[in-house]
């Protein structure tokens, strides 16, 4: 499951009224355990504290300048120190004064009025409350194929640009596709032509909004294991493994079998993510500003994905997946952060292997001090205030900062106290 889908879930109930209507029971599959406070002998104040506001399901709560007063004096009365906006999401509109990519205008009941600059009037609070801006994109997303809506159907000059997906050995365009809405239509990242064009729009928002902390990428990646087989993408594969008879059968077969080809078809996936996030740390550095890249925890299952989070240093046993060079498609090092998906209704280790505490006991092995990590989970996953403190107390004790997805979630999950009791038993209140 991806990052926002479960959040999807909530938001089709949600959508348009996140503050008025209750959402739907979540059925928790963990027992109720006893807080364990750790014992706690770094003062982690200073350590980043964060909230994501996804924008399809945030805008009606920070469309006036009021709103956003009361949202953001509430989050800093309980702890938060950062803001993590959703600036351009899924649809490829944009929320702040682009001349590059469309404006968002609405979604559902979600509305920006005219004129109203969603992100500058963010920006302008979180400076009156003492906090920072962080300005999240979901990179390569540019329209919901489920309502037919964003760039890529308003604009056909991105023909053959996009992702594509290999079905029954059949390759077919994403946009032919009923995606998910939180997926959406994704670009191919390995054309230049879409390179340059994030390039661009990330150069914009960072030029334009000068007082921002940083930017973080989200969906940097391709859709799936099964996605990025265009004739421009194999095109560019071949030129990458010097291949120059390489087929779509050479790598994957119409049952899904790996070809002789796909360990060469995963580093070239891979590295050109790599690529693309290089480009994106020197444009976001050229500004002064900081890189973040959010992504799943579970990196064993990021190739996939196109998506190696971890060191250079890190080296993988060569495999029908892993070729002997896939360590140098590994980006840390090109981050200033990284903020890992633990994303897991469970919370401990001995519960499951893909709980909050498994993840980000695995980091480590990955990341290798190549950069900063962040904890971060999804506050839907828990009913109880005694486990949403357990989840902030184990991000920030395990790692350098937290990200809590998603701030309309804590006031409609009632979360906030859980939060703050997370923040105070991890030395993590002040400043």
């Amino acid at each position: 499951m991806s990052r926002n889908s479960a959040a999807f879930i909530l938001a089709a109930v949600l959508l348009g009224s996140c503050a008025s209507k209750q959402p739907p029971e979540i059925p928790i599959i963990i027992p109720d355990i006893p807080v364990e406070v750790p014992e706690v002998s770094v003062d982690r104040s200073d350590y980043v504290k964060s909230a994501w506001a996804l924008a399809m399901i945030n805008v009606n709560r920070l469309n006036t300048r009021e709103l956003v007063e009361s949202e953001l004096s509430k989050a800093r009365k309980y702890g938060l120190n950062e803001i993590w906006l959703e600036v351009k999401p899924s649809t490829g509109h944009a929320l702040w004064q682009s001349e590059v990519l469309p404006r968002f205008e609405s979604w559902g009941e979600q509305v920006v009025p005219e004129g109203y600059d969603y992100l500058g009037t963010v920006l302008e609070v979180a400076k009156e409350q003492g906090m920072e801006v962080i300005a999240c994109v979901n990179t390569l997303g540019f329209a919901c194929t489920q309502t037919h809506s964003g760039l890529l159907y308003e604009d056909p000059s991105w023909e053959g640009h996009t992702q594509a997906k290999l079905v029954d050995g059949a390759v077919v365009d994403i946009m032919d596709l009923d995606m998910p809405a939180e997926d959406g239509a994704m670009l191919e990242p390995s054309s230049p032509k879409v390179q340059d064009f994030v390039v661009s729009y990330i150069d914009e928002l960072c030029a334009n909004y000068p007082d921002l902390k940083g930017v973080c990428l989200d969906y940097c990646r391709y859709a799936g294991g099964d996605f990025g087989f265009s004739e421009l993408a194999m095109e560019r594969f071949r030129l990458y493994s010097g291949n120059n008879t390489a087929t779509v059968s050479d790598i994957m077969d119409a049952d899904g079998n790996k070809g002789p080809l796909y360990a060469q078809w995963i580093e070239f996936r891979s590295m050109t993510i790599h690529n693309l996030v290089e480009r994106l740390s020197k444009t976001v550095h050229s500004h002064s500003m900081e890189l973040i890249l959010w992504a799943s925890a579970d990196w064993e299952s990021r190739y996939l994905y196109g998506q190696n989070w971890a060191s250079t240093e890190y080296r993988p046993e060569p495999s029908f997946v892993y070729t002997a060079s896939y360590n140098k498609t590994g980006f840390a090092e090109l981050l200033d952060a990284f903020c890992i998906g633990a994303y897991s209704s469970y919370l401990y280790a001995d519960q499951s292997y893909y709980s909050v505490e498994g993840y980000m006991d695995r980091y480590p092995k990955y990341i290798k001090d190549a950069t900063k990590v962040y904890g971060s989970f999804a506050c839907y996953e828990y009913k109880n205030r005694e486990d949403m403190a357990t989840a902030v107390e184990m991000c920030l004790t395990k790692s350098e900062g937290l990200m809590v997805f998603d701030l309309c979630y804590l006031t409609q999950l009632k979360h906030w106290y859980g939060l703050y009791e997370g923040l105070q038993n991890s030395n993590a209140l002040k400043k």
